[in-house]
């Protein structure tokens, strides 16, 4: 018999099912895949040209086997806990590749600008190198003009000043590419490696290229100094000076070859150091 304060047991109802996780539809698993795959390639397009390989060997692996492995969760994910874990992994690896190609597209800006600030300075230099021309000696030379005594003495001050102006190139070359390597360190210390690797294959040729430079507008210098020194024991006629000693025929034409010698030596450097620089 019950007790006065008893609470009658009741059966449970079978026919109340407990509660279950909400199925995932198969627009949500289209809508996430496309997203995913939609991020990732607008990610590659964005990669600077020349940097595939880069991008491929960074997040190669990352990239393949993560999206296999995502999509395979996608594809088997049954509820909205595994929905979500496969959103953090897609946003983690979508992320990784997003600051890989932020990082090349850095490092190519850094890169093209150094190019080009690189290309110009060569450009500059050249401009000034040209204030120092000495041709018309050489149309003198060559029966093609007559100079004046003042002329003669600025083109030999344009030969003393350009060996010094070559020099001073050279320390400007030097300070920039030092300037140029720590702004690539900044971005990319490999990149930075390869472009002091890139200067030191070259450097040899480059102090070489100066001091062909040197002693050419030296043997120009010298040539100078002797029409100078010789002034009255020579003509100029449309085949060249004529000199009235042979001794100074000689010592002329020994200059000339010496001249020329070394404006074919450093010719053929400077196409050198373009082929490299390529």
């Amino acid at each position: 018999m019950d007790g006065p304060n008893s609470t009658p047991i009741t059966e449970p109802d079978v026919s109340v099912s407990p509660p279950t996780a909400r199925p995932v539809r198969a627009w949500m698993r289209i809508f996430l895949f496309v997203l995913h795959a939609g991020i990732l390639i607008a990610a590659i397009a964005l990669t600077p040209e020349n940097y595939a390989f880069q991008l491929g060997a960074y997040t190669g692996p990352v990239l393949i086997g993560g999206c296999i492995l995502l999509w395979l969760l996608l594809y088997a994910a049954k509820t909205r806990a595994t929905m979500l874990l496969y959103c953090a992994l897609a946003v983690a690896q979508s992320g990784f590749v997003i600051s890989v190609v932020l990082q090349l597209r850095q490092e190519d800006r850094v890169t093209q600008q150094i190019l080009l600030e690189g290309t110009q300075k060569q450009k500059e230099r050249a401009a000034r190198m040209g204030k120092y021309a000495v041709d018309p000696l050489f149309q003198m030379c060559s029966g093609k003009r007559t100079l004046s005594d003042e002329e003669m003495q600025e083109l030999g001050r344009r030969a003393k000043n350009a060996q010094e102006e070559m020099h001073s190139q050279l320390t400007e070359v030097i300070q920039w590419d030092d300037q140029a390597e720590s702004r690539l360190d900044a971005v990319s210390p490999s990149k930075a490696r390869q472009f002091r690797l890139g200067v030191q294959s070259t450097k040899s040729e480059s102090h070489e290229s100066v001091q062909l430079g040197q002693e050419y507008y030296s043997q120009v210098e010298k040539l100078i100094a002797f029409l100078i020194e010789r002034k009255g024991a020579y003509r100029v006629t449309g085949e060249g000076l004529v000199f009235n000693r042979n001794k100074d025929v000689e010592t002329f034409n020994d200059m000339n070859e010496k001249i020329a010698e070394a404006a074919k030596r450093m010719n053929a450097l400077t196409q050198k150091l373009e082929e490299l620089q390529r």
